[in-house]
């Protein structure tokens, strides 16, 4: 593969995978309605937000209720990096919809519940000590956040970042923050799964001890992690060991995962060609534990073939919803091109081919069917009208969200993307099957889904769902996008 398109994919993949007027913030869907509550509320389609006023806010990538706050972590510049680090010649130009490298820090932010004002609660120091005109921080990202009080004690916001040094932070109620456990690599790491399972938590990332390049994933937990680390900041936690067996010659990485009917189930996205996501149930007995294969190498035991018998099911999301889990799955193909393990087909801006994503569903017994599109349709070339709720650009079930009795769907929608990259490098852009921007739908029962968006709230900048949450007092839904053009934005919908 060439040097240059390598380093644009694996930089896309790792912070990942003639414009709209604007419309107003509230959107209304049956019974749906949706504000915006950061930035410019009306006519914002192509207007700087970020959150804080910055471009360069890419993602919304991790949100939480925490301490009478919305707290959200971003990431910075994706396209920006994307174009600088690869160097590619561009007889288009630089889009103007691309923002210029000023700061590539990422931001903690928090929002009043009650006065909805905005904070900025922490931005990593500069590393470069001023001598370089891009500031530089330990952190690139902050890729999720999980709430967790522990048995008798307080509640403690943790949140896993990414970086050549990973590291679960930990703010506590009084507002004080601490690294609690670091890891750092020769290449870039992160903390994507962090659960609450059977009064630990649980968070995810490699193990890179040994010094070896294989992805090597490590799931570490312990009852306080906050409060063991005050007590021994050298303290080393307890990890589950993942079978050899089940992480092929690259290895994988621990993509999400979800405590349900008494196990953990985690779900690992393989580094080999050609490979689906895997699934292994963990169950712990004290500081004993059990794998069992759900989703993987059928010779192994799997119950079922990896990716559901489909190689495009490259990664999964899970969500609990009405004492089910629903799995939203993610596009290999753009994954492995996205980490440099496939090379692109010269001309192709559709990162791997055009392959909606599907969502499962599977109860205690550990039967899976998928609910979208229904468990009734097997012809191959129905599921591919069908899948990605009929539109194929739709790469990745990205996050799940829950109000009331209703389970919302969004997705990554490539389609913006590959108008912006085909510009800039003066190819013809491909004709787009739905509108450009996220799609959204909701359902109350995994059978019929209803649509709230397929344009990304009128917004083609806004390509992504980012991140969902539920506040627990007031059953508030909030979402963050994915929008590396004009910066992330936030919205909710009120119960």
């Amino acid at each position: 593969m060439n040097k240059r398109i390598c380093i644009v994919l694996i930089v896309l993949g790792v912070l990942t995978a003639g414009l709209c007027g604007g419309v107003s913030a509230k959107m209304d869907a049956g019974s749906d309605a949706w504000v915006k509550i950061s930035g410019v509320p009306d006519e914002y389609v192509g207007v700087t937000d970020g959150i804080d006023g910055t471009r360069e806010n890419s993602y919304a990538w991790a949100m939480e209720i925490f301490d009478g706050y919305l707290w959200v972590g971003t990431n910075r510049n994706i396209f920006g990096t994307m174009f600088t680090m690869g160097g590619m010649p561009t007889p288009g130009g630089i889009p103007v919809e691309i923002p210029p490298i000023t700061d590539m820090r990422p931001g903690i932010y928090r929002m009043d519940l009650a006065t909805e004002e905005w904070e900025t609660y922490y931005v990593p120091d500069d590393m470069t000590g001023g001598m370089s005109p891009v500031p530089m921080g330990i952190d690139l990202g902050y890729r999720m956040m999980k709430t967790f009080e522990m048995e008798g004690g307080e509640p403690v916001l943790y949140i896993g970042s990414l970086g050549y040094t990973t590291s679960l932070i930990a703010i506590d109620g009084d507002g004080g923050m601490e690294r609690v456990f670091t890891m750092s690599g020769e290449r870039l790491l992160s903390i994507r799964g962090i659960a609450e399972h059977e009064g630990y938590l649980f968070w995810a990332t490699e193990d890179t001890s040994g010094g070896v390049m294989k992805a090597t994933p490590a799931l570490w937990y312990a009852k306080d992690p906050l409060g063991a680390f005050r007590g021994e900041p050298s303290v080393v936690y307890p990890r589950v060991n993942v079978p050899e067996e089940w992480l092929g010659e690259r290895g994988a990485e621990i993509l999400d995962m979800v405590s349900y009917n008494g196990a953990l189930y985690v779900f690992f996205l393989p580094y080999e060609d050609n490979e689906g996501f895997w699934c292994g149930k963990l169950t712990m007995n004290c500081e004993d534990y059990t794998w069992d294969l759900i989703v993987g190498d059928q010779s192994l035991g799997a119950r079922y073939p990896a990716g559901m018998g489909s190689p495009v099911n490259g990664g999964a999301v899970p969500i609990v919803f009405k004492n089910k889990v629903y799995v939203g799955t993610m596009d290999g193909a753009a994954f492995r091109l996205m980490n440099g393990i496939s090379q692109p087909v010269p001309g192709d801006l559709t990162m791997g081919g055009t392959h909606g994503m599907q969502i499962y569903r599977f109860g205690s017994n550990d039967k899976w069917d998928h609910v979208m599109p229904k468990h009734n349709v097997r012809d191959d070339e129905t599921l591919a009208v069908l899948n990605g709720f009929e539109n194929p650009y739709n790469k990745y079930i990205w996050r799940f969200g829950i109000q009331e009795n209703r389970l919302y769907a969004g997705t990554f929608d490539i389609g913006t993307g590959t108008q912006v990259i085909s510009a800039a490098f003066g190819m013809d852009a491909p004709e787009l099957p739905t509108p450009p921007g996220f799609d959204m739908f909701w359902t109350v029962d995994g059978e019929q889904w209803r649509e709230v968006t397929s344009d990304g709230f009128g917004d083609k900048f806004n390509y992504g769902t980012r991140a969902f949450v539920t506040d627990p007092a007031t059953d508030t839904l909030y979402m963050g996008t994915a929008n590396p053009f004009y910066g992330c934005q936030i919205w909710k919908k009120v119960a």
